[in-house]
C-alpha cells in the first residue's frame, strides 16, 4: 500500500507566499507614509486664501468683488502688470478692437476718469485722436519700455507711441502715463465678475512727453 511522504513542497510554497505578502505589505506602507509626507508638505496651503471673487449659488445675480489689500505678497508685481495693461488698452488705437478694449478701460477707471476719456476721445472733441484715426485709416501702436511704482498707489508707465498710416510709420512719441490706483470693492452681474477681478480701479490718469 502506498504511503504519502511529506517531500517539504507545501512548506516551500507556504514560505514563498509569505515572503510575497510581505513585500507587498512593505510596499504598501511606503506608499502610505509617501502620501501622508506630501499631505503633511501641503497643509501649510490651507491658510492662503486667494479668492477675489465672492458668490453662492449659480443663480446670483450679483458678486462681490473684494478687493486686495496694499502690502499683499505680490501685490507690486500684480499692480504693475495691470497698470501696463490698462495702459496699452487706453492709448491704443487699432479702429477694430475698440469697443472691446474700452469696456475693460472703464471696468478699470473711476467714473470721472472713463468720463474725460470720453471726452477726448468723442466726436465732439475736434481734437479727438479716434475721430481722426477713422478718418484718415490712422493706427497707433504702444510698447511700455518701463513701469516705476512711485508709492504704493502710485504707478508710472514710459511708453513709445507710433502712429502708422497703411502700415507705415509716420510718427512717435515717448510718453508717460502716471496712473493712482486703489483697488475697490465692485458689486457686479456675474457674467461681468471676470471684467476686473483684482477691483483694480484708476482714480488719476496723466499723459505727458517724456523729458529728454
Amino acid at each position: 500500500m502506498y504511503e504519502p511522504r511529506d517531500t517539504g513542497h507545501s512548506y516551500r510554497s507556504q514560505m514563498w507566499t509569505n515572503r510575497v505578502l510581505g513585500l507587498v505589505s512593505v510596499g504598501l506602507l511606503m506608499a502610505v507614509i509617501a502620501q501622508a509626507s506630501v499631505i503633511y508638505a501641503l497643509f501649510p496651503l490651507k491658510q492662503v486664501e486667494p479668492m477675489l471673487l465672492i458668490g453662492g449659488s449659480r443663480d446670483d445675480q450679483v458678486w462681490r468683488v473684494e478687493p486686495f489689500q496694499v502690502g499683499t505678497r505680490g501685490w507690486d508685481l500684480i499692480a504693475e502688470k495691470l497698470v501696463q495693461d490698462y495702459v496699452q488698452k487706453r492709448e491704443s488705437i487699432d479702429l477694430q478692437t475698440e469697443v472691446a478694449r474700452w469696456q475693460q478701460v472703464a471696468w478699470m477707471s473711476a467714473e470721472p476718469v472713463f468720463a474725460e476719456f470720453r471726452k477726448v476721445m468723442g466726436r465732439d472733441n475736434p481734437n479727438s485722436p479716434f475721430e481722426r484715426a477713422k478718418k484718415e485709416r490712422l493706427t497707433r501702436q504702444v510698447s511700455v519700455r518701463v513701469v516705476s511704482q512711485l508709492n504704493p498707489a502710485q504707478f508710472q508707465v514710459a511708453f513709445e507711441r507710433v502712429d502708422f498710416r497703411n502700415g507705415e510709420r509716420i510718427g512717435a512719441k515717448d510718453l508717460v502715463a502716471t496712473l493712482t490706483v486703489e483697488f475697490q470693492e465692485q458689486n457686479v452681474r456675474r457674467e461681468d465678475r471676470y471684467m476686473n477681478p483684482t477691483g483694480l480701479t484708476v482714480v488719476a490718469y496723466g499723459l505727458a512727453e517724456k523729458s529728454s
